[in-house]
Parts: C-alpha cells; sequence; structure tokens
C-alpha cells in the first residue's frame, strides 16, 4: 500500500511540475510578446499571432474527437460540438480582445493596457518561478 501512495504522490506532483512549467512557458511568451510589440507597435498585431500557438495545439485533439463525434452520433456530437464551440468562444473572447486592445493602444502611442498587462505578467511570472523547485 505504501508504494501505490508513493507512485501516486509521484505522478501527482509530476503532473504539477508539468502544469508549472507550461504556465511558465506561456507566461515567458507572453512577456516577449510585450517586449517586442513595444518594440515595434505596427507589427505587434502579428507578434500576437504567435500567441495563437497555445490554443490551436491543445484544440487539435478536441476537434478529432468532435469530428468523429459528428459521424457517428449526428446529433448528439452536433450538441457537443456546439457546447464545445460556445465554451471556447466564451473563454478565448475575452483574452483575444484584450490583446487586440493592447496592440491598437499600442499602435496609436498608448502604452497604458500594454504597462498593465506587463505588470500582471511579471507577477505572474514570479510567483510561477517560485513553484518550481
Amino acid at each position: 500500500m505504501a508504494e501505490t501512495d508513493e507512485t501516486t504522490s509521484c505522478r501527482s506532483s509530476l503532473v504539477r511540475s508539468l502544469c508549472v512549467s507550461l504556465k511558465l512557458r506561456l507566461a515567458r511568451h507572453e512577456a516577449w510578446v510585450l517586449k517586442a510589440a513595444r518594440k515595434v507597435p505596427f507589427l505587434s498585431l502579428f507578434v500576437f499571432g504567435t500567441l495563437w500557438v497555445w490554443f490551436f495545439l491543445p484544440m487539435i485533439p478536441i476537434g478529432i474527437l468532435v469530428i468523429i463525434l459528428l459521424e457517428h452520433a449526428v446529433v448528439f456530437g452536433a450538441v457537443i460540438a456546439s457546447v464545445v464551440g460556445i465554451t471556447g468562444l466564451a473563454v478565448i473572447a475575452p483574452w483575444f480582445f484584450r490583446w487586440y486592445l493592447i496592440c491598437v493602444g499600442l499602435m496609436f502611442g498608448r502604452c497604458g493596457l500594454a504597462l498593465s498587462k506587463e505588470n500582471e505578467v511579471s507577477s505572474r511570472l514570479e510567483r510561477l518561478q517560485g513553484k518550481l523547485p
């Protein structure tokens, strides 16, 4: 029984450290995007586009599962696809529009939103770096 508890705790700590590592990489990428967007404001939307990798890659397996559901369980698959789509929009839309407004603000010379986002990202980076072993 003790071996099972040690294995379970090892797996949970491994998953936890993997999640912290991924969150740290995302925060570092966001910090890089802010730095690059402030350097060249007219290209800030293109720099922001690099953040979409963090959302498209995890959505590939979900999209494949929804397509399989649509093929085999037509009505149930359509309902699941609608729920996944609406939930995805509800989660990603505020994030997207905030970044869009930051980029447009930088293009027109306003740095207020970018500075507040930079402070938020730097505090998140410090908090995540403290969690790593």
